[in-house]
């Protein structure tokens, strides 16, 4: 008998979990907005619905919602759950506490965090980790066995994704401001903008990740060097 899964929440990151499900599960997608969970249930091959209730016989369940969701629908999840089910809670920004996890101990709540960008995951080339945070390694495996699709399934301190995200998009976001501010001058047309940040920046950063920078881009590092710009020793490659 195939294990069901369930995903709460189709919006883009709730896709991207979706997605990632192996076909050896039987699928469910769930959202208040039943158009929703039917586009994305279409795409993967799943079953939706618009009710909470629905997750009854689910093995697994995933909650990809805003923060401020996760304390309204937790109790209501744990109504309907079957006793020792794994309830996932990937909503960045919301973290269950021991209290809640005792008050509802008929189920198995877990802090899974997602380190990445829904837009660059889906697109298939990004790499991706989630933080589970447990001890408990059957269920560590259980989980890891439903996420093949990410780079990394680790066990770990997932209250540190919520930072580590924070400084990836805001250093990101001040990049491309910089960028943008600079490039006023040239009273580019929005597309070329588009390119460079897109192209250009992104792409020198994912050469940087990648551990693949090109000549001209160690050559701008050394200028950056002399410069006294570098914000720390940074091994420059040779």
């Amino acid at each position: 008998m195939k294990e069901k899964v369930a995903v709460i929440g189709a919006g883009n990151m709730g896709t991207v979990v979706g997605k990632q499900l192996p076909d050896t599960v039987e699928k469910l997608i769930i959202d208040i907005d039943e158009e929703k969970a039917k586009t994305c249930a279409e795409e993967i091959g799943a079953a939706f619905s618009s009710s909470l209730a629905d997750v009854g016989d689910c093995d697994i369940v995933a909650m990809v919602v805003p923060g401020p969701v996760v304390e309204k629908i937790v109790p209501v999840l744990t109504v309907h759950m079957k006793k020792d089910a794994i309830l996932m809670n990937m909503a960045t920004n919301a973290m269950i506490d021991d209290l809640q996890t005792e008050r509802y101990s008929q189920i198995k709540i877990i802090d899974c965090k997602i380190i990445g960008n829904a837009l660059a995951i889906s697109s298939g080339n990004a790499p991706s980790c989630v933080v589970v945070n447990t001890q408990d390694e059957e269920v560590f495996c259980s989980i890891k066995k439903i996420l093949p699709g990410y780079t990394l399934v680790i066990q770990g301190n997932s209250n540190l994704v919520t930072e580590l995200n924070a400084i990836g998009t805001k250093e990101a976001l001040r990049c491309g401001l910089i960028i943008l501010h600079q490039l006023e001058k040239y009273h580019l047309r929005e597309e070329t903008k588009r390119i460079l940040l897109y192209t250009v920046a992104g792409g020198t950063l994912q050469s940087m990740a990648d551990g693949k920078l090109g000549g001209n881009s160690i050559r701008l590092l050394k200028e950056l060097k002399e410069e006294g710009a570098l914000p720390f020793d940074f091994e420059i490659p040779k």
